[in-house]
């Protein structure tokens, strides 16, 4: 997403086998797998996509588990006004990296916003009910926000779910201060989400690193199904490689090079999301180059209009 997460000076291994050893505890999240990618030599995204497009065709869409959309208890929410904070990460070991995000009101009548924080495993932590006069802004520091359990590593991960009762429009903005630097956007609309997209990655001395929200992830073991597939492509075109990944978790982040072989620098990814409900999901790109500066954006919807 549009941030300057550290994410790749952590090692993911160590990172995601601490979660997954965490206690099924009110106060943490449930366990979840390891993140598992393959790397492979054949294209897979067009064969995923047809399967996928073949089973809707044959059977009407019914959820299959909890899902961004519903959600427990949200009946009386306004699904189709949902907006999206795809991520915040917060180091509540210092005051460095935070996520600062707003919500005005575009209306003439007050309207009401309730903002729900969950982590990375969907798990519901906070609520912050906010009413809002018309044309007022509100600016939130996630780092004020309490009840955000953070990992081994002192960071809190996760999403956050807008359901207002009226108009509004929201951004985010993530804040490095080890780094220097920032980057934002604005928030996400429910008719953001998307399942095919296409996304640029490059080296300016740092990666680009990919972030993923998704309305149902399929599993974390190697014996379950993908999550995510997709294809590499050089600047001129050409295919590189393909990958699947597997996990547990809602919200993560993955940085390019882990999904190219060869050491390519510069290209474009094709992939789908095979979450478990729709919409399928978001996906975000943030390009950082040696702590100088940052540029987040948004993958690029395949979707049939």
């Amino acid at each position: 997403m549009q941030n300057a997460w550290k994410l790749w000076k952590t090692p993911p291994t160590a990172f995601l086998a601490a979660l997954a050893a965490m206690a099924i505890l009110s106060a943490a999240p449930p366990v979840g797998a390891e993140v598992h990618i393959e790397l492979h030599d054949e294209p897979l995204v067009d064969r995923y996509r047809i399967a996928r497009v073949t089973a809707a065709s044959e059977a009407p869409f019914s959820p299959a588990g909890p899902s961004l959309v519903s959600g427990a208890g949200t009946s009386t929410r306004p699904s189709s006004g949902l907006w999206f904070i795809p991520r915040f990460f917060v180091d509540t070991t210092s005051f460095g990296d935070t996520t600062l995000w707003s919500v005005r009101n575009e209306s003439l009548a007050t309207v009401s916003v309730l903002a729900e924080y969950f982590d990375v495993f969907f798990v519901e932590r906070q609520e912050q009910p906010l009413e809002l006069d018309p044309d007022e802004i509100v600016p939130i520091n996630v780092r004020d926000v309490g009840g955000l359990p953070a990992g081994p590593d002192g960071i809190a991960r996760g999403f956050i779910r807008l359901s207002p009762n009226g108009p509004i429009s929201a951004d985010v903005i993530q804040v490095d201060t080890s780094e220097n630097f920032a980057s934002g956007n604005l928030a996400s609309r429910l008719d953001d989400f998307c399942a095919d997209w296409q996304v640029r990655f490059l080296s300016f001395g740092q990666s680009s690193i990919l972030s993923f929200l998704v309305n149902g992830p399929r599993g974390g073991d190697p014996a379950d199904p993908p999550t995510l597939v997709g294809d590499v492509f050089d600047e001129n075109g050409t295919f590189i490689n393909s990958f699947t990944l597997r996990t547990d978790e809602w919200v993560f982040d993955r940085a390019a090079e882990e999904l190219v072989v060869g050491g390519l620098a510069n290209g474009t990814i094709e992939l789908t999301i095979q979450s478990l409900n729709a919409p399928a999901g978001l996906v975000f790109v943030n390009h950082s180059a040696e702590g100088r500066f940052s540029v987040g954006l948004p993958a690029v919807c395949l979707d049939p209009p």
